[in-house]
């Protein structure tokens, strides 16, 4: 799975705020290198940090689902 595919992922599962961290770190990638991990998961979280609407092309999350997530998320 790519960081990408890792990001619509939890978009689409809606994962609660608290448990994000939790979530990527169970579903790296096993062909991440365990030296890359800590960047990998990194990397997801700043996507996660600056999604909108102007960002979800090619990651086939829809405009609708987004907005679940952020209004997941604000409530946080």
């Amino acid at each position: 799975m790519s960081r990408r595919a890792l990001v619509t992922s939890l978009v689409r599962a809606r994962v609660p705020q608290d448990t994000v961290a939790e979530w990527i770190t169970t579903h790296v990638p096993a062909n991440v290198a365990p030296q890359h991990r800590e960047k990998f998961i990194s990397d997801v979280l700043a996507e996660l940090a600056n999604l909108d609407a102007a960002r979800i092309g090619g990651l086939g999350i829809t405009r609708e689902e987004l907005a679940a997530w952020q209004a997941e998320h604000e409530q946080h």
